[in-house]
């Protein structure tokens, strides 16, 4: 299994320093990834309801996010081993063309390490914000965008005709160092998500999720990849929790990553039994950076060492 860090880079407390710093302690701590989130703008007084946590995880203090591959290639060139993540990027909000030029441009600098989760979203006031008037197609316009996408990293010439989106023939380079271009794992928690994984990704990038239902995820995923003429076990299942040192353990059915070190690690075991090959942790209590320093600290020094056994 490989391990990952949000860099939660968003909040009050997120500088560009402090996120430099994290990142390069992850490095130097042997951690695989790091990995920051993504919102453009949040309108005031917005309606739609967050999928993946109480409704209170957005308010207009938390809504300080800085842009996420600007944000990676600052992290990039502060790093030189760790692999460079979103969870996610919310693709259809932007434009197919110049999100593949950025995505390939970030890849070949950093040297190929750009892994790009990405989502439909949940907010349609910031879908609107931005002139995107395809919130309740955003689905489909997703999984255009990945082909798109792929095509434009791979081929010289592109010219395409899609239902939501016609361009071409235009030339987009340079192509991304990875053959290709980055790996592409789709995020969400339901059904479509799944399929989407199975149809078009490299892999599916859930979230906080319980060991019980990322086990039954998997399962399905590997089912609609057989079903779609892949090879199921070419799909990477990868998984964000959040992980609190000095917090009692909670039960079976939660997603956190917390109580002592054995009992941390049992449940990162679990996670891997259950098809879990990536894990990346949210880093709590987020209160200083001092503090999530030490979760991550105590994951790296006590927790990981322990599920490896």
């Amino acid at each position: 299994m490989r391990y990952g860090i949000h860099l939660s880079a968003s909040g009050p407390l997120a500088t560009p320093e402090r996120i430099a710093a994290l990142a390069e302690r992850a490095e130097a701590l042997g951690f695989d990834s790091v990995w920051v989130s993504d919102h453009v703008a949040f309108p005031v007084g917005f309606q739609s309801v967050y999928p993946y946590g109480p409704p209170s995880a957005f308010t207009q203090q938390t809504a300080h996010y800085y842009e996420p591959l600007v944000t990676l290639a600052w992290v990039a060139g502060r790093t030189r081993r760790v692999r460079l993540g979103t969870s996610v990027l919310v693709v259809p909000m932007r434009n197919p063309v110049y999100l593949a030029k950025q995505a390939a441009t970030l890849d070949r600098l950093a040297g190929g390490r750009l892994i790009l989760g990405v989502g439909a979203g949940w907010q349609r006031e910031e879908f609107e914000a931005l002139g995107v008037t395809t919130f309740a197609q955003r689905g489909a316009v997703l999984d255009e965008w990945i082909r798109l996408m792929r095509r434009l990293w791979t081929e010289e010439v592109v010219e395409f005709s899609g239902a939501f989106y016609q361009v071409g023939p235009i030339i987009v380079n340079p192509k991304p160092a990875q053959p290709g271009g980055p790996p592409i794992l789709v995020g969400g928690n339901g059904p479509r998500a799944l399929r989407r994984a199975a149809e078009l990704g490299d892999g599916w990038h859930a979230i906080r999720l319980s060991v019980a239902e990322v086990a039954a995820g998997a399962s399905r995923l590997r089912a609609l990849a057989e079903a779609a003429g892949r090879e199921p076990g070419s799909l990477e299942v990868s998984l964000r929790v959040d992980a609190a040192h000095g917090e009692a353990a909670g039960g079976p059915e939660e997603w956190w990553i917390q109580g002592a070190a054995p009992a941390a690690a049992e449940r990162v075991r679990q996670y891997r039994q259950a098809g879990c090959g990536m894990l990346l942790f949210g880093l709590t209590p987020a209160t200083s950076a001092e503090a999530m320093s030490a979760t991550m600290e105590w994951l790296a020094g006590e927790v990981l060492p322990a599920a490896e056994d």
